[in-house]
């Protein structure tokens, strides 16, 4: 068969440089596009779907595989993309947010392609997946759960005309989901085939922990976590069950070395669902990558703070951890306890000392608006994000995906305000819930006053963080270096300023100064450096870096 893969364009036709991000995401929502840019700064790697289509060109058929989001393909390129392949599968991965829009899109595809077989799979509730093949009588099939390994099974029996009632986690219309019957699963994650990396814009994927350098190469060590988040969208929707399953570390180092060798990259990201589980697995991590020599590029994970001991964060510091991701979610012990988080506060707060103690960077995630949450609760944990002063954080607010315990939690308490799904974003203005302790007007509002506080408090030590560079510069101008000065991502947007400027004019015009400067993170040095050409023709060819 001819089998299509992709990941569809999604954005706000209304609202230029404003980009949905689904596939490979435990959050589907819209990223902005930075000015000037063409996509947004988040673009993670759909795993799923390019491991199956590596299974399903490994069982003989010919595969397309298109991640319209990373490529910043509208909709009609998308279309001519489509037709000339001339599939006879089509499967997407779709989620609650983008589902009414990629159901449309889907539609449209089928007047130009009639005798198409059409599957989905993806972050949305199968049983109202079910529910809508039933009333619709499309798409053909959806597969719940993992499905990398299904697609193929159901693709073989399409094919060889055989019967597909018996093929776990595959609905069709006119069946119900039965949530007991079970997903579609893996159940040997190192059988897997590596992803269809050659039919992807390898170097448009970017998971920017902290300023982590791009492009980056985005794995994975494990799938599940054991703890029991009542919000959480994959091991409830994609998994099916919370059992942790790790991965051979060895494939999966083997898989960022092909990705720097192959394509350049200049960091590595584990985009794990909690990469920390286990002392022993995460020394053999540290160990490996050292082994390898792959501690010389930086590399970030996604963890649980109050999984980590001393000894882990140090043995990961030793391999050249350059930042992490901790969800935080709120400082209320009684909220974490609402939504099943069972967070050990004292651990975390100690391991975030230790992180930063450490130089490993922190971004911090917060979510407002979980059960029993109240304006003072998301005012506490404001401060304490502030406090904290992690590298980076995100703020949003905490959405009930159907097929989750919390989105039953909001039916059965009638704080559901919509049922559009379009609004199941996580952005303030897209609140979806109120509570009894809070309204959703006074939960987007204090949502607001959360995001005005961290920018202000951002936007100050980003000068500070300024002012003391310059300080630094026109010292080392003043002693006669000659130097080149590896910096931030963060600095990027504002070192050709005014002041930089004039700076650097007189360096060049005062013989005692420094040949030249350079400001930037190591992958950025070149671009930099051809725009202080421009600028300056008599800049000297050579460079060193100063770190």
């Amino acid at each position: 068969m001819k089998i299509l893969l992709a990941n569809p364009p999604w954005y706000e036709e209304n609202t230029p440089g404003l980009w949905g991000v689904r596939a490979g995401s435990r959050w589907p929502h819209f990223q902005k596009c930075p000015p000037g840019a063409r996509l947004p700064r988040y673009i993670p790697f759909p795993f799923f779907m390019a491991i199956a289509a590596s299974s399903l060109r490994k069982g003989g058929h010919d595969v397309l595989l298109v991640d319209a989001v990373a490529e910043g393909l509208f909709i009609e390129n998308f279309h001519k993309r489509v037709s000339l392949f001339h599939p006879d599968m089509i499967f997407i991965e779709t989620s609650t947010p983008s589902f009414n829009y990629d159901m449309e899109l889907l539609f449209s595809l089928r007047k130009h392609l009639p005798t198409a077989v059409f599957v989905c799979g993806g972050c949305h509730s199968p049983e109202m997946a079910a529910e809508y093949m039933n009333e619709k009588k499309f798409p053909d099939f959806w597969i719940a759960g993992e499905y990398e390994e299904t697609l193929l099974e159901l693709a073989g029996a399409i094919s060889n005309d055989r019967h597909f009632d018996m093929i776990p986690g595959v609905i069709h219309p006119g069946r119900k989901f039965n949530r007991d019957e079970g997903f579609a699963s893996v159940s040997d994650l190192d059988e897997l085939p590596r992803p269809l990396f050659e039919h992807l814009p390898m170097q448009n994927y970017s998971d920017p922990v902290c300023g982590l350098p791009s492009p980056s190469a985005q794995s994975w060590l494990s799938r599940g976590c054991p703890f029991k988040c009542s919000f959480c969208v994959w091991p409830q929707l994609i998994y099916g069950n919370r059992a942790y399953r790790p991965r051979d570390i060895d494939k999966a180092l083997d898989e960022v070395e092909h990705l720097i060798e192959s394509y350049g990259c200049e960091s590595f990201y584990f985009d794990d669902d909690t990469a920390n589980i286990g002392e022993d697995r995460m020394r053999e991590l540290s160990d490996k990558i050292r082994g390898r020599g792959l501690d010389k590029y930086p590399w970030s994970i996604m963890a649980r703070a109050d999984c980590m001991s001393d000894s882990m964060l140090e043995n990961l510091a030793a391999a050249g951890l350059y930042s992490i991701k901790y969800g935080v979610e709120s400082v209320s012990p009684e909220l974490l306890d609402s939504c099943e988080k069972g967070t050990k506060f004292d651990k975390l707060t100690r391991a975030i000392e230790k992180t930063k103690s450490l130089g490993i960077k922190l971004h911090l995630t917060f979510t407002f608006g979980l059960p029993g949450e109240t304006y003072e609760t998301i005012m506490e944990t404001t401060r304490f994000a502030v406090e904290t002063a992690p590298e980076s954080a995100q703020f949003s607010v905490c959405t009930p995906f159907p097929g989750t315990k919390f989105y039953d939690e909001c039916v059965n308490n009638g704080w559901l305000v919509t049922t559009d799904w379009s609004r199941f974003l996580g952005s303030g203005e897209d609140t979806v819930i109120e509570t009894s302790f809070l309204s959703a007007y006074y939960l987007r509002k204090a949502f607001e006053e959360a995001l005005s506080t961290w920018k202000g408090f951002v936007d100050k030590r980003l000068e500070e963080r300024k002012k003391k560079l310059l300080v630094s510069m026109i010292e080392r101008i003043n002693k006669g270096e000659k130097w080149a000065f590896k910096g931030e991502t963060d600095f990027a947007d504002f070192i050709f300023g005014s002041d930089f400027k004039t700076v650097f004019t007189q360096s060049m015009t005062d013989e005692n100064t420094a040949d030249f400067i350079v400001i930037a993170s190591r992958h950025d040095e070149e671009k930099i450096y051809r725009k202080l050409k421009r600028s300056f023709p008599g800049l000297p060819e050579t460079l060193r870096v100063f770190n």
